[in-house]
């Protein structure tokens, strides 16, 4: 305890949000588009962000939130997301919320053994599913099928349901 607020990690944080209803935008305006909303290093911080936050299933279509480690922009260009890829989880609408926050808790709380090779989580809104991905740096083949088995275990996914990986496109 430093305080009175709980130590969270040993790495800050930032939320980041996007509102494009139309569907696709082009690089620069998404680029000119998501916000950063704010960062945090506590527990209690990341919960004065996140109880003000409309939760997945109750999100117009267009919405993306990110959570990202901080000075790490939510984008393909950014130096760290540079080789990586994601894995990506689409999901019901109605299941996207507590799948969504736990995630996000096990991801701040590093609950997952290759952490620090997570750039952040990735929210999307779509009509009738949510898509959740979760960004890495550059890894090697080991790391990925840690940081998939703990997705598969955060999440309660059986060991053999296969979570895809895809490299992030060159730019």
């Amino acid at each position: 305890m430093q305080g009175s607020q709980e130590v969270l990690s040993t790495r800050p944080f930032t939320f980041w949000f996007s509102y494009a209803p139309k569907g696709k935008l082009s690089k620069e305006d998404y680029e000119s588009g998501i916000k950063a909303l704010g960062s945090f290093s506590t527990v209690e911080e990341f919960w004065s962000y996140y109880q003000h936050m409309i939760r997945p299933d109750k999100l117009p279509v267009g919405c993306k939130f990110a959570l990202f480690q901080e000075g790490i922009k939510p984008a393909w260009e950014d130096k760290a997301n540079d080789g990586g890829g994601s894995y990506t989880l689409r999901i019901k609408r109605h299941l996207a919320n507590r799948i969504w926050e736990d995630l996000l808790l096990g991801y701040i709380g590093e609950q997952c053994k290759h952490s620090f090779e997570i750039c952040g989580l990735y929210l999307n809104i779509k009509a009738s599913e949510a898509t959740i991905s979760i960004w890495t740096r550059s890894i090697e083949q080991a790391e990925k099928s840690s940081i998939e088995s703990w997705i598969k275990e955060t999440i309660g996914l059986d060991e053999k349901t296969e979570v895809e990986y895809r490299p992030h496109p060159k730019h």
